[in-house]
């Protein structure tokens, strides 16, 4: 009986290691997880049942009045309050930490932190919309006398003064019309000229 629970406690802390691996997601254990599951499960049944055997046994002993079985009956006592209230207070302070973390999350002031933080991503953009705004009519101002010609020309040089990266001429022509632009009267379809 001894050699059962020490190999069923050493298979039981195996079985739970493999399955907090699994839980990590390492590829080696994913595939396996439900067998690791339900390989755990079937342990802890059997630890519970050699436990409910040996009560069995502890209360035949008591009934018999065997030499030893009250004195074992008080330790088993003792076990049982050494474990079960540190673990109730250990569950009892992670219960209440974890409710109180939590609702920190959704507190009034990290609420008012991420609304000031949107507030300010908005006035950067608006402020970078702004400026390029700004530029664009710079830019059209300084190509306004240039010949259509040579604005490729004259907007090349432009965003090295006026701090832009990129700049591209836009046609004046067919910017505010809807609809698919119309081919050219010489041109066939999708604007290729006939063959």
């Amino acid at each position: 009986m001894r050699y059962l629970l020490i190999a069923s406690s050493a298979l039981g802390g195996i079985l739970l290691f493999m399955l907090a691996a699994a839980s990590a997601d390492t590829s080696m254990f994913a595939g396996h997880y439900p067998l690791l599951l339900v390989l755990n499960g079937l342990i802890a049944i059997a630890l519970l049942g050699l436990v409910g055997y040996q009560l069995l046994m502890l209360r035949r002993a008591l009934k018999a009045r065997v030499f030893g079985s009250r004195l074992t009956l008080r330790f088993l006592l003792m076990f049982v309050l050494m474990a079960a209230l540190p673990g109730a207070l250990v569950y009892t302070v992670s219960v209440q930490f974890l409710a109180r973390s939590i609702e920190s999350w959704f507190d009034v002031r990290v609420d008012a932190a991420l609304e000031s933080g949107l507030n300010l991503g908005r006035n950067v953009l608006d402020s970078m919309l702004n400026d390029l705004r700004n530029s664009a009519r710079t830019i059209s101002l300084e190509l306004a006398d240039v010949p259509v010609q040579q604005q490729a020309g004259g907007l090349n040089r432009l965003p090295g003064q006026i701090a832009l990266d990129e700049a591209l001429p836009a046609p004046t022509r067919g910017l505010g019309r809807r609809g698919p632009a119309r081919p050219p009267p010489n041109s066939g379809p999708r604007g290729r000229p006939p063959r």
